[in-house]
């Protein structure tokens, strides 16, 4: 099957380069390993907005069944379109992974993709929204049971607060203390 699929990552690649992207998106969705599927099927779609044809954009997000993947999805299409000028759809990408961010089970994955969505808008100079996700991120990460996942989400934190060129403010502190009163309670 993995070969399968290799062959049919190929295939759907070429039809998306020379413009065939039905028969590209018809290929991708042969493709039996979701995650190999779901990175063809972004592949496609980021193919067909750099050349021009934005149809694609919520289509493809469409085959895509998991919340997390269409998320992610939006998130690195929406790098495309700001990429070819086309800033509200960007927009309008980035608020359909904030709206899927609510479908998640897992919370370390809705701390992390907030944080993604954040980074995306500090590159739109909407530094007031990124900062209200990177807080809401820092909320849910205080949510986290399993101390692993805390720990990653609360490095790559740090590291989105860097990035923004923010320094913890009160609200943060009060959840990074609570964090801390959590772990001390655990140990």
């Amino acid at each position: 099957l993995m070969q399968r699929d290799n062959l049919l990552v190929g295939l759907a690649g070429a039809y998306s380069i020379i413009g065939h992207y039905e028969e590209a998106l018809r290929i991708a969705e042969m493709i039996s390993a979701p995650d190999v599927r779901n990175g063809t099927l972004q592949d496609v779609a980021e193919t067909g907005v750099r050349s021009g044809n934005d149809n694609l954009v919520f289509r493809v997000a469409e085959m895509m069944q998991e919340p997390y993947a269409k998320a992610l999805y939006h998130i690195e299409i929406s790098y495309a379109l700001v990429e070819t000028g086309q800033l509200e759809l960007a927009d309008r990408a980035l608020s359909q992974a904030l709206a899927s961010v609510q479908m998640f089970e897992l919370t370390f994955q809705k701390a992390l993709v907030l944080m993604e969505i954040a980074v995306r808008y500090l590159q739109r100079d909407q530094a007031a929204k990124a900062a209200e996700l990177l807080l809401q991120s820092l909320n849910t990460a205080a949510l986290i049971k399993d101390s692993y996942h805390k720990a990653r989400v609360l490095i790559a934190l740090d590291s989105r607060y860097r990035k923004a060129g923010q320094a913890p403010g009160e609200r943060e502190q009060r959840v990074l203390q609570e964090i801390d009163a959590q772990t001390a309670r655990q140990d």
